[in-house]
């Protein structure tokens, strides 16, 4: 990808699911439609998620694509909206159970 990808400024149109276990149920967009749309560069391991606040961290290509519970979730509407990447099944360093 020759520039950094912005959702929802770009593609906005992708539909919500909902996915998840029983006890845990989230509704946002995916993110294997948000990378497919973003076209990264041919054997990209790591996407970095940036957020507006500047806070980041990397995903790995490899949970994106084996995961197709993993979702990009709005949290609150309109210009106040926060989002949150739900669904991982790899935690993050420092984040584990």
């Amino acid at each position: 990808m020759a520039a950094a990808y912005d959702y929802p400024q770009q593609n906005g149109d992708i539909a919500q699911i909902t996915a998840g276990e029983v006890t845990s149920r989230y509704t946002g967009v995916p993110v294997q439609e948000l990378l497919a749309r973003a076209q990264p560069r041919a054997g990209a391991s790591l996407l970095l998620v940036r957020g507006s606040d500047g806070y980041a961290f990397f995903v790995s290509m490899d949970e994106v694509r084996d995961n197709g519970d993993l979702l990009l979730s709005p949290q609150g509407g309109g210009d106040d909206a926060a989002y949150d990447i739900v669904g991982a099944r790899t935690p993050r360093p420092g984040c584990e159970a």
